[in-house]
């Protein structure tokens, strides 16, 4: 993920491991980290015929058949679609990452590499290797037929399929993103922040993400606003703001508050001068509150640095006011079956 922006939305996707050895299946399933639900496959054959009848669509594909319209319409519908997945009950079985084992009987496993890149282009490949296939994986990695190779007699085996499946799973929803948020147009009120953008962005966001144990979130249709999932389906809302955006929201409420001075109000100008606290907006009906009423939509806003620039941060959790519509849709991970099937 280094060097790439944040997605516009993550969620556990699916791992495929194929290795004709079942005993080392059931080693992979057992150790896998995290939110990493997984299909086990003991040949190639039952690999390609279970990808064979597995759609290659993915959230970008949905997102981007909006119907015809203007730019500022077209890229609010854009960002609905990319909420509107937290709906979809096949999420997780989105295939994104295949660890494959190379000495396989009938086909190896370089050869099923090349059949998944073909349907599935987006989809990350790793090869597992011994000694003797070694020069096979380095000129197959360089030649851009797999994405990464990994030694199976390697000491810390384990802790190194954890890293590479975690890495690349957050690579497959960057680089599905790019192709995605390309359609926002720049001159859009509902164009991404510029720091949005920024590799290092993408790194403090993920340290949170993991540090507060999410394991799925969505960009909203508003600046920066994100919403997050635990496996439960338990819904947070966080923001990100920069001295401009906040500087703006402050001038916007001055010029009411030099018209309307009430207890109320002088709290808000207090909490927004000091950067102590900035709005966060979760509702159509938010959006239209008077100033007076911010109060109650204000949260503590967490400073933090990208390079020499200052940004703020706030989180919204265990909040009566943090409900998402339709929350009986949505399938959470922990619904999940939890053993993989051996196929």
């Amino acid at each position: 993920m280094k060097g790439l922006p944040l997605p516009c939305c993550y969620h556990p996707t699916t791992v495929l491991v194929v290795d004709d050895n079942e005993l080392f299946l059931a080693t992979v399933a057992d150790e896998l980290e995290g939110f990493t639900p997984c299909r086990l496959f003991e040949s190639p054959l039952k690999a390609k015929i279970y990808l064979d009848n597995t759609p290659s669509y993915t959230f970008v594909d949905r997102c981007k058949e909006a119907p015809e319209q203007d730019l500022e319409d077209h890229n609010v519908h854009i960002l609905q679609q990319v909420h509107k997945e937290v709906y979809d009950y096949t999420r997780f079985d989105q295939p994104s990452v295949a660890i494959i084992d190379y000495q396989m009987p009938g086909m190896n496993g370089l050869e099923l590499c090349t059949v998944i890149r073909e349907r599935f282009p987006q989809m990350k490949l790793v090869l597992l290797t011994g000694e003797a296939d070694h020069a096979i994986a380095v000129k197959a990695f360089n030649d851009g037929q797999i994405d990464r190779f990994i030694k199976k007699n390697e000491r810390l085996l384990s802790q190194t399929i954890n890293n590479t499946v975690r890495e690349l799973q957050w690579q497959y929803f960057g680089e599905l993103s790019q192709k995605l948020l390309d359609n926002l147009i720049n001159q859009s009120q509902h164009s991404l922040p510029i720091y949005f953008r920024r590799p290092e962005f993408a790194e403090f966001f993920i340290e949170m993400f993991h540090k507060k144990k999410f394991c799925e979130f969505y960009l909203l249709e508003t600046n920066a606003n994100f919403l997050l999932l635990d496996q439960n389906a338990k819904p947070s809302w966080t923001m990100v703001r920069d001295e401009h955006e906040l500087e703006r929201e402050t001038l916007f409420a001055q010029e009411y508050y030099d018209e309307h001075v009430t207890p109320q109000t002088t709290e808000i100008m207090k909490l927004l001068r000091s950067r102590h606290s900035a709005t966060m907006f979760l509702t159509d009906e938010d959006n239209r509150a008077p100033i007076e009423q911010w109060v109650n939509m204000m949260y503590p806003l967490t400073p933090f640095q990208l390079g020499r620039d200052q940004f703020y941060h706030s989180l919204a959790q265990d909040n009566p006011r943090c409900q998402l519509a339709n929350a009986t849709k949505i399938v959470a991970f922990s619904q999940r079956a939890t053993k993989p099937p051996l196929l």
